[in-house]
């Protein structure tokens, strides 16, 4: 940020209470007022993660992925279709985002297991993650399986959604969902973002409280309730380094820039995300 420009004031810790409180149901406010038509179809996720790529599967074998934050199924819908021999457990802490999971006209109970999940909460993700969830028809479970954990789980602009405090309980119980050896695949907003620019230059006056959250992290409200954050490329590596049992497979910022013409001048509107790769060691 340029340095001219004034610090944003900080929310009182009520109001930042009171938005934790509230982060599962203004989510689900989200998905009511916007239902399936706010995010585009990530059809770019086997283009920036070759993991994702199940062109050249054996014969006969299956990949099982777990997408966390799966919102109403844009990353999922578009890789189903693309790759018939996978099968994903998909989970929200919005019911209304499962919900619209379920109604999707590509939905197969033996190909997505939709359910509703909290990552910040103590609750476990591993015993949810059987492959009995895949059942044959929407009426008849398969016989019931162990959970072991799976190869590949995503989190993809999921954990910005999380309060500070709860990125480590995050990644520690990502870890145990993954089988020895999987991979997490990572992608989210960047410090910088032009959408956290917005935030800055927003005058707070529109707001009851301003929406800066900390002083010294970059976390946020947006005006219809719902928490964003901003990682910095040290900041996120030092999150999995801290944690430990991660090897980094590579992190970096992209970013797309997005120029809007105006009469008299071009205003820069860059976009950037941060993305990386980690594998399950320990």
């Amino acid at each position: 940020m340029s340095s001219s420009t004034p610090s944003p004031a900080i929310a009182s810790p009520f109001v930042v209470a009171k938005h934790e409180r509230e982060a599962a149901r203004n989510w689900d406010l989200f998905y009511k007022n916007h239902a399936t038509k706010f995010f585009k179809d990530r059809h770019w996720t086997d283009r920036e993660f070759e993991e994702l790529r199940m062109g050249d599967l054996p014969e006969g074998e299956e990949m099982t992925v777990l997408e966390v934050g799966c919102g109403v199924g844009n990353f999922l819908y578009p890789l189903i279709e693309k790759y018939p021999r996978l099968r994903v457990h998909s989970c929200d802490f919005s019911p209304r985002a499962i919900e619209h999971v379920k109604s999707h006209p590509s939905y197969t109970p033996s190909r997505v297991h939709a359910f509703v999940h909290d990552l910040s909460s103590p609750e476990p993700l591993l015993p949810l993650l059987s492959s009995s969830h895949f059942s044959t028809s929407s009426n008849e479970p398969s016989s019931p399986s162990p959970a072991t954990g799976v190869p590949l789980a995503s989190l993809i602009f999921v954990l910005s959604a999380l309060a500070p405090h709860a990125f480590l309980p995050a990644l520690k119980k990502l870890h145990a969902s993954l089988s020895p050896g999987g991979i997490l695949l990572f992608r989210d907003y960047a410090l910088h973002d032009y959408s956290q620019v917005k935030l800055n230059a927003r005058p707070s006056a529109a707001y009851a409280q301003p929406n800066k959250l900390s002083g010294e992290k970059e976390w946020y409200k947006r005006g219809d309730g719902t928490g964003t954050y901003f990682f910095g490329e040290d900041e996120l590596r030092g999150l999995f380094e801290v944690f430990g049992g991660w090897e980094c497979l590579g992190v970096e910022v992209v970013g797309e820039d997005r120029r809007q013409e105006g009469r008299e001048k071009q205003t820069g509107r860059e976009r950037r995300w941060i993305q990386g790769r980690w594998r399950k060691v320990a």
